[in-house]
């Protein structure tokens, strides 16, 4: 692919322009800017276009990217989304906070093991996020990049396997109860039959008797 200008097709390079390979001091103003811009745009480029709904939160919490992704998925705008809170703009049910916020505010990488369920204008969607910390060359995190894959059919699909599962084993359970057929009456128990007291009453008229005169 032929570059749109020759004169910096060796600036293009991914050596060059990724790795850095030039050290700094000997590096001018303008080529510092430009390594600055390249890097800038790689990054826009790269959440614009990644095929997943991808945000982006500064450590106050507010949004400052949502792709296109996002907007398809979610059915909201970018002019919506772009200088609000996360979690002001999604609303997430259950959590306090959406995880892009979490991770800006820990330093922490997170992959959720539990699924969100996020409202929308065509209804309620369920999203899995991933979510990594951004931070710069001295270590201080100053926001947080998260992927949020929608995994709506999944849910869907898991919620009929369990109502199938269900209806399937209480058939099962009444057709076991049908073959045992009802419940047998248990048997009455006979009264028990009176202790006898002959002996005691024999000990007793005994001990009762008059004594001889």
């Amino acid at each position: 692919m032929t570059p749109d200008h020759p004169e910096h097709a060796d600036d293009r390079t991914y050596q060059r322009t990724i790795e850095g390979t030039e050290p700094d001091e000997q590096k001018d103003r303008d080529r510092l800017r430009r390594e600055r811009d390249e890097w800038r745009n790689l990054f826009t480029q790269l959440v614009e276009e990644f095929p997943e709904p991808i945000l982006a939160v500064d450590d106050e919490r507010v949004l400052r990217h949502f792709n296109g992704a996002a907007e398809e998925q979610y059915g909201r705008s970018q002019a919506e989304a772009i200088g609000t809170t996360g979690y002001e703009f999604f609303g997430t049910e259950g959590k306090s906070e959406i995880l892009a916020e979490t991770v800006a505010r820990t330093g922490e990488a997170v992959r959720e093991e539990e699924y969100r369920k996020v409202p929308t204008p065509d209804g309620d969607m369920w999203v899995r996020a991933i979510a990594v910390p951004m931070e710069t060359l001295d270590g201080e995190v100053i926001g947080s990049v998260e992927m949020t894959p929608v995994v709506t059919d999944l849910v869907r699909q898991r919620e009929r396997m369990t109502a199938a599962q269900r209806t399937v084993s209480e058939e099962v359970r009444a057709a076991l109860q049908r073959l045992r057929g009802p419940p047998r009456a248990s048997p009455t128990a006979r009264p028990a039959a009176p202790r006898s007291r002959t002996t005691s009453t024999g000990a007793w008229r005994r001990s009762s008797a008059t004594p001889p005169t």
